[in-house]
């Protein structure tokens, strides 16, 4: 993600949701459900720009709109307040389950998102990848890791919605987000640098 991206990403996601939150609560009076729904307009709206940006379907990106939409679908009619807060923590939720189950039935989703994305030697190579002991033990710890930590993001986000200030999670919870995904692609570098270091040691025997 390049610095304007990561910037407009912030704005988008926390500054906005948070200063309209505060200035639909104190000027115009709005209830926190009604202000939180307001204020969802712009991550949302931001989120379907960078689908239509992209002008390409993807699995992630298809699950992401699905899971966001349907909670939101679901805070409205229910009236909950917590659905709002927790929407974008459904999407995070779904993927970490999603990676867990792909490492029980062997088909870990990080082997099939890399397999969507390359092509021709590229293809050949992943596929190498995962038919390498190595590899294949490199791809399930990343699943995992990738997963727990997602899954772990839900239960967090769910135990500040219930103590913490409204306008605490609306900066708080996309900063989780972004440290979720250094964490995430931290582990992956390590992981890969370690995985690539047993295959040459092995390849040497």
């Amino acid at each position: 993600m390049t610095r304007k991206a990561l910037i407009l990403d912030l704005l988008c996601n926390m500054m906005l949701p948070w200063l309209g939150y505060e200035f639909l609560q104190k000027y115009w009076g709005f209830s926190d459900f009604r202000a939180l729904l307001w204020v969802t307009v712009v991550p949302v709206g931001y989120g379907l720009l960078v689908l239509l940006k992209e002008r390409r379907f993807s699995l992630v990106a298809g699950l992401s709109l699905f899971s966001l939409l349907l909670s939101l679908v679901s805070a409205m009619l229910s009236h909950d307040i917590r659905m709002l807060q927790i929407r974008e923590s459904f999407c995070t939720a779904l993927f970490g389950s999603l990676f867990l189950g792909s490492v029980l039935i062997g088909r870990p989703l990080i082997f099939l998102m890399m397999r969507e994305q390359a092509a021709g030697e590229q293809r050949e190579r992943v596929d190498a990848l995962m038919a390498n002991p190595h590899g294949r033990r490199f791809i399930n710890q990343m699943c995992c890791a990738v997963g727990g930590l997602m899954v772990g993001e839900f239960f967090l986000k769910w135990w500040m919605v219930n103590h913490l200030p409204i306008a605490t999670v609306l900066w708080l919870g996309p900063l989780v987000l972004k440290i979720l995904a250094a964490l995430v692609v931290l582990l992956c570098f390590l992981g890969a640098r370690r995985m690539r270091a047993k295959i040459q040691v092995g390849e040497a025997e």
